[in-house]
């Protein structure tokens, strides 16, 4: 009897701890959504798989791009070398050029120095055409010395060859306008023509340009006395008294001015 009950007892407990057990394993098993663990897995094989792909494609750029871009940067640096090679050539070649283009040039100023100045010296001394040659053979060296044009035109004012004269001078404004002394010179061409009304204009530019030298002002006072303007003759007298009172025709100018 106390055999059955023991039995029974054993019996009991054995089924308890087994319904136990299995309800701990069915609540464990009732937290897993078994629908999801097929599909999470699925996704997961797609990821490697793509991420698989992506590294290999990225390794072949990485393979591939380094063949070709390596022959593009030797090319390019051949390029560059071969560019710089011309433009340092170039760039010593223009040196070279200046350099004797300047060394020409000075030898020209060097010989143009040395005409005027002999051209000059030949005027003075009145041999007109020996000083016309120096002047001329000027010009052939540089075409744009307006001091060579403004002592030929001298030169044929002095010979009274007044339309050449008038014809350098001119071409020596062309090339400088506002110099002062090519304007006095023709204004001289037109007073010997007696031509008083250009002179005058000229010999006012003069002045305009330089309005204390006295020679352009003497120059403006003896073509207003003979043009008999009063008026003129008594301003540019007093403007010429104030620059130069040392002038020792001043008072013969005055006593002409009077007289008109």
């Amino acid at each position: 009897m106390i055999l059955d009950i023991s039995v029974l007892i054993l019996l009991v407990a054995s089924s308890t701890i087994l319904l136990v057990i299995f309800f701990r394993k069915f609540s464990i098993l009732a937290g897993i959504d078994v629908d999801s663990v097929p599909q999470e897995r699925i996704e997961q094989k797609k990821e490697d798989i793509i991420e698989m792909r992506l590294r290999r494609k990225l390794e072949w750029l990485r393979d591939n791009l380094g063949k070709v871009i390596k022959p593009i940067l030797q090319f390019l640096g051949k390029i560059f070398k071969l560019t710089y090679s011309k433009a340092l050539e170039l760039e010593r070649h223009y040196q070279e050029k200046s350099q004797a283009v300047g060394d020409v040039g000075n030898i020209n100023q060097q010989k143009i120095r040395a005409l005027l100045s002999e051209g000059e010296e030949l005027y003075n001394n009145e041999d007109y055409s020996q000083a016309e040659k120096k002047f001329i053979q000027v010009i052939s060296l540089d075409h744009r010395k307006v001091e060579a044009y403004d002592s030929l035109g001298k030169v044929y004012l002095a010979q009274k060859d007044y339309e050449h004269a008038i014809e350098a001078f001119q071409h020596a404004l062309k090339l400088e306008d506002k110099d002062s002394g090519v304007h006095c010179d023709i204004c001289q061409v037109y007073k010997d023509l007696g031509d008083f009304e250009k002179a005058v204009l000229y010999i006012q530019k003069a002045i305009e340009l330089d309005p204390n030298n006295p020679k352009y002002l003497d120059a403006l006072l003896e073509i207003s006395i003979l043009q008999k303007n009063r008026f003129l003759a008594k301003e540019t007298y007093r403007k010429l008294k104030k620059v130069n009172p040392e002038n020792q025709k001043l008072n013969e100018l005055e006593k002409k001015i009077e007289s008109l």
